[in-house]
């Protein structure tokens, strides 16, 4: 069997496909080796997975349909100066800062695909005259890869979501009431640090001192989180090179720098991100490293899809570097119910994050073959007590 990625195909020597397009409908071992030779490594690089690790085991559901999980982290406290104290007398004991749990459960969520007979007859004439199979598959690889980019979609908005404002709310991405609401607790319940004003200046005014005023907001971080790690600011692309890198301070410094190093630029340079990068690590990296949040999906109504980002606008976060947290998941009911009857197909994606489904229904006297994609999911912050949230639109004056 010869393996062609670039137009996930599955191909034979002569064009055509090893097995019946019947097969993945009735044999759920066939549609299992076409997921695993197509679609297998086609989400590695999504937004979600650079900054929540899936969980190695799935949640289990109870007798009421829901899964729940619980999440901890352990409060680091501060070291105080030790206390004065009388010969052979007792003294206050502090208490053991054991770790801090999180619980919450996940939702559902789903694709699903029909193809009417009437369709599935026109590819068949088709592939008949071109001596093959290839259409048909081709066609169920793409609106199978459609739904399986969906579910990808959808991680990565609760994602941008969680770290942006903690929590994920799908109430304002409903389209044409297609959706049922979702709204999970903030994770963060300390309020005050969901919405850090900036400065004494908003930072989309160019004069605002935003390089003093990040310096800041980490000493302030880093004294009330007691948090000596590796810490990054995340920002939203468009704000670090329509807002950031257009600052007045920023751009005198990088002058300054640049000047001081031979350079000679004009007033009306553009800084880049190379020479912000090169002024921060020439002065000891004064700032933290920026990771810029590029994220984006498409919510389907009945007619109309609309584009929307899941990153809240006005918000930069501060937070340690790397993982943020884990994606919690549980197997389908459906998937276990349903897994073994010889009426369906079956199979597994992402390490059983995703379950999928082949089924043939009969609507009428007109056969159907529906294909559904379901999974169970959330991502979950792991380090919320050291997760700032600053609104560059919220000045403290």
């Amino acid at each position: 069997m010869q393996i062609d990625k670039t137009n996930a195909t599955i191909l034979a020597t002569d064009n055509t496909f090893l097995v019946d397009f019947a097969d993945i409908y009735k044999d759920s071992e066939v549609f299992q080796s076409l997921v695993d030779s197509v679609w297998v490594d086609k989400y590695e690089n999504s937004y979600w997975k650079k900054y929540f690790f899936k969980s190695g085991i799935p949640l289990l559901t109870n007798s009421s349909g829901a899964s729940l999980y619980s999440i901890d982290e352990t409060e680091i406290k501060g070291t105080t100066n030790a206390m004065s104290r009388a010969k052979y007398s007792d003294m206050p004991s502090e208490g053991f800062s054991g770790p801090k749990a999180r619980t919450g459960s996940i939702g559902d969520f789903g694709k699903s695909h029909t193809l009417l007979g009437k369709d599935k007859q026109v590819y068949d004439k088709l592939d008949k005259e071109l001596q093959g199979n290839l259409q048909l598959f081709k066609a169920y690889i793409d609106y199978v890869g459609n739904m399986l980019d969906s579910h990808n979609m959808t991680i990565n908005l609760m994602a941008a979501q969680k770290i942006s404002t903690t929590r994920f709310s799908n109430a304002d991405y409903l389209a044409d009431g297609y959706d049922i609401p979702i709204t999970t607790p903030y994770e963060v319940t300390d309020s005050t640090k969901r919405d850090i004003a900036c400065g004494l200046k908003t930072w989309d005014d160019a004069d605002a001192t935003i390089i003093d005023d990040i310096r800041n907001l980490v000493e302030d971080y880093r004294d009330e989180t007691n948090y000596t790690g590796p810490i990054s600011l995340k920002m939203p692309k468009d704000f670090f090179y329509n807002i950031f890198l257009k600052n007045t301070q920023v751009r005198d410094l990088i002058m300054t720098y640049s000047q001081a190093n031979g350079s000679i630029l004009s007033s009306g340079y553009l800084a880049t991100k190379e020479s912000y990068e090169a002024w921060n690590t020439a002065n000891g990296n004064y700032l933290p490293p920026i990771e810029l949040m590029v994220e984006e999906t498409l919510i389907q109504g009945v007619t109309t899809s609309t584009a929307v980002k899941g990153w809240k606008d006005g918000i930069i976060v501060l937070s340690p570097s790397g993982y943020q947290g884990q994606l919690m998941w549980a197997t389908s009911d459906e998937y276990d119910l349903l897994n073994g009857i010889s009426t369906f197909a079956t199979a597994k994606m992402e390490g059983g994050l995703l379950s999928m489904m082949n089924r043939v229904n009969t609507n009428g006297r007109m056969p159907e073959w529906i294909t559904e994609v379901i999974g169970c999911y959330e991502p979950v912050l792991d380090e919320w007590n050291k997760h700032w949230c600053i609104n560059y639109k919220k000045a403290s004056a």
